[in-house]
């Protein structure tokens, strides 16, 4: 099977290198980038993943990573600098997440790679999303952050080789988040606060916005018990035990301030529906 995987991995860095001679084929940015160009198909951006991962395996030191359910780990990264603070990440390992950033981070002068951007506004990013629900027969339920919209795929229990080959080819979200997300093999998600995110608001990290399905799309129970148990659940129990007893209701003033400045910019059904979500109270 190495053979064969070396083989197809050989030709297609060949092909590359024909196009690109300075092209790194270990960076997942360079990989991403020639996607992006069409210089390579979803097909074959999988097969580099794949031989990476053998050739380079993920190291788990420093990590600490810990097992909290089947194909569910969770474990704290210290973040570079810039970042300023220790970071939580729940990884799934088939729990599919999209991740679909916007050009600025909300209440932060911080911006996103200009090849990250994938939706101008928050409701470019939901409307790829439906289409993308109904391209695929999928139940995804969609969460606003600070930085854009990240949505959980409840219908399919997948790993991230196999999910963004079809998620890829429909160009739905952030590039480089499925690019890492292959890499790795995993769909890592941050469950804590970014105190770069903080120097004029409060990083809620995600609430809940609107859930969107095809039609006669169903719920995979175990996903969607993943999704409450190691997203909703750790966020929520993170806003509450910082020693800092008002972060939680200055988090849901920052949680009505950015729905309001989305829904300025939408209406219908939509609107309507993340209305209803908020009124639930969501993650609080």
């Amino acid at each position: 099977m190495k053979n064969v995987l070396y083989s197809k991995a050989l030709k297609i860095y060949r092909k590359l290198l024909s196009r690109e001679p300075n092209i790194d084929i270990n960076s997942v940015t360079s990989i991403m980038s020639e996607l992006n160009r069409g210089n390579i198909t979803p097909s074959e951006t999988s097969i580099l993943f794949r031989w990476m991962r053998k050739k380079k395996p993920l190291p788990t030191r420093g990590f600490n990573r810990k097992q909290v359910a089947d194909n569910v780990f969770n474990f704290d990264i210290h973040a570079k600098s810039g970042l300023g603070n220790k970071l939580n990440i729940t990884s799934f390992g088939n729990t599919p997440m999209i991740d679909l950033d916007l050009p600025k981070v909300v209440g932060s002068k911080s911006t996103h790679p200009s090849m990250s951007v994938t939706a101008g506004t928050a409701g470019e990013a939901i409307d790829q999303l439906r289409d993308f629900a109904g391209a695929n027969q999928s139940y995804l339920r969609a969460f606003m952050t600070k930085g854009g919209v990240r949505a959980f795929d409840l219908s399919h229990a997948e790993e991230p080789l196999k999910y963004y080959k079809r998620k890829l080819a429909t160009k739905t979200g952030d590039p480089l988040y499925s690019g890492f997300s292959m890499h790795r093999n995993t769909f890592d998600v941050r469950v804590s606060p970014k105190k770069a995110y903080e120097k004029e608001s409060i990083d809620y990290v995600a609430a809940p916005l609107l859930d969107l399905a095809a039609p006669g799309a169903k719920v995979n129970p175990l996903n969607r018990y993943n999704v409450e148990k190691f997203h909703d659940d750790i966020i929520k129990r993170t806003l509450h035990s910082t020693k800092d007893r008002s972060r939680p209701s200055r988090a849901r003033t920052e949680i009505i301030k950015d729905a309001q400045r989305l829904l300025d910019s939408m209406g219908g059904n939509d609107a309507d529906a993340i209305v209803k979500t908020m009124k639930k109270g969501g993650i609080f």
